[in-house]
């Protein structure tokens, strides 16, 4: 890899150097962070023009950098590379591109001969990509679909003025035309590699190991390949999975209405809440809403017991007596006392007591 600055007006002074050294780093760590699909997990070279980045970021420790540089070489330590200076007249396609004739504007040969060079940035690491999906069917399938040839054909030929003439999938392609290239049978969206339909499936489960949700998935599947509506291909293959949709989580109960009892006092709601550092017991009666509240010593369900008790003798023993999930309703003692008087105890869901809304004070 080859790495090298633009050209500055020449100044005095130690800000001028400091400038031009920063700016070779940033020239090194956007090469890197650029290409670091191809780079990363690899040992390669790095060729620069300006001496003094050997020693910055090379073997020079961290903390002796310059703070504007020590930046550039954190963002680079993801990187396993040697750096090396090349002379700047051995540096032929990074000084080319770097110092373009900036008196007359461009012309299209030179437009077509940077743009070739890009392309082959672009598939220089054909195998290695390629290599890294260990599927020896992708070349077999590439090389017999109908999709593929007729695609390689408008790419090397040039595509239709308009996509009228186009079918299938080739017309969906169509607007990202500019950004598809070939490397022998192999269609490339930018850095992406194109699955033909009869592979399509096992692409979309391989993205799907492990059953991660929709959003991860389209986090996964756009690194590696690419075809027209893949997102939407995507949530389809998420929604369809039986082991996803066996084990969804409901995240929040949905409410539901309890029925008016007939009569008084066969449906009770009870709770406890504090008013000025003072413990109460609050009893309602579902049907006609009538509040009892008791005060209490403290809360533990010995308390809670003998005035449910008290309650229970001046109104009557009710079929259902609803609370929450707090200690004192969640007791052995509670437990046997609604047993014992034959009352169906019902608790609100864990983590949701405003489901015992008529007693509920939260």
């Amino acid at each position: 890899m080859a790495a090298s600055g633009v050209s500055f007006p020449e100044d005095d002074g130690a800000d001028t150097r400091y400038a031009m050294i920063e700016k070779e780093a940033l020239g090194v760590t956007w090469a890197c962070e650029k290409f670091d699909y191809f780079v990363v997990g690899r040992k390669f070279e790095v060729e620069t023009d300006h001496k003094p980045l050997i020693a910055l970021l090379g073997e020079k420790d961290l903390t002796h950098l310059p703070v504007r540089v020590q930046r550039f070489k954190m963002r680079l330590m993801r990187y396993d590379f040697i750096i090396k200076h090349t002379p700047g007249s051995q540096m032929y396609i990074a000084n080319m591109l770097s110092r373009p004739n900036m008196g007359s504007e461009p012309s299209d040969n030179d437009l077509m001969q940077c743009r070739a060079i890009a392309k082959i940035a672009q598939v220089a690491a054909d195998t290695c990509i390629t290599d890294s999906f260990h599927d020896s069917r992708l070349r077999d399938a590439l090389t017999g679909d109908p999709v593929v040839r007729e695609v390689i054909g408008y790419i090397q030929t040039g595509w239709p003025e308009t996509s009228r003439e186009l079918r299938g999938e080739p017309l969906k392609m169509y607007p990202k035309r500019d950004s598809l290239t070939i490397s022998g049978v192999i269609v490339w969206f930018e850095k992406r590699v194109y699955i033909p339909g009869s592979l399509r499936q096992s692409y979309l489960s391989r993205c799907h190991e492990g059953h991660q949700g929709i959003v991860k998935c389209k986090r996964a599947a756009p690194q590696h390949f690419w075809r027209p509506g893949l997102s939407r291909d995507i949530e389809d293959l998420v929604a369809r999975c039986h082991v996803c949709i066996k084990n969804i989580s409901i995240k929040r109960q949905p409410m539901e209405i309890n029925a008016l009892p007939e009569r008084p006092w066969v449906d009770v709601g009870s709770d406890l809440f504090e008013w000025r550092n003072q413990t109460y017991l609050l009893t309602v009666d579902y049907c006609s809403k009538w509040i009892e509240v008791e005060e209490l010593p403290s809360q533990k369900s010995f308390y809670v017991i003998k005035m449910l008790e008290k309650i229970f003798a001046r109104f009557g023993i009710p079929e259902v007596l609803r609370t929450d999930n707090g200690p004192c309703y969640k007791s052995e003692s509670f437990s046997a006392f609604v047993e014992s008087w034959g009352v169906v105890h019902k608790t609100s869901s864990p983590r949701y007591p405003e489901s015992n809304g008529m007693a509920d004070f939260r």
